[in-house]
């Protein structure tokens, strides 16, 4: 007959923390510290107000970070059209200065660009 354990009788003490005696600010003390974005509210709360400052926490967040991109992302753009500003200017003066040449350079590119559209095709 093989051998079997007894299973071993369970201890009062779940293995895991019971929140269920503590408060709901009690909770949030004990998770504020691993989350220094946290800022508790003001006043003792329930569940709803302390999940309603959580919400309004991540909306301001969300905010702050689409107005930082959309500055970055306007900044990016006013740097390619000067970029492209610029270049326009280079190439005209080049143009005004030595005609012959940027006409041969537009022919060239022309006929480049011919040959890769009939491969394709």
């Amino acid at each position: 007959m093989p051998y079997r354990s007894q299973a071993e009788p369970l201890s009062e003490q779940p293995p895991y923390p019971d929140w269920s005696q503590e408060s709901d600010r009690d909770f949030a003390d004990h998770i504020a510290p691993f989350d220094r974005a946290y800022s508790p509210p003001r006043q003792p709360a329930g569940a709803p107000r302390t999940v309603r400052a959580i919400g309004e926490t991540i909306i301001d967040r969300v905010h702050a970070t689409s107005v930082a991109a959309a500055g970055c992302a306007s900044a990016m753009m006013g740097s390619a059209a000067t970029g492209a500003r610029s270049m326009a200017q280079d190439l005209e003066g080049f143009a005004r200065r030595q005609p012959l040449t940027a006409l041969a350079g537009a022919l060239l590119i022309g006929v480049a660009c011919g040959m890769f559209s009939r491969r394709r095709a």
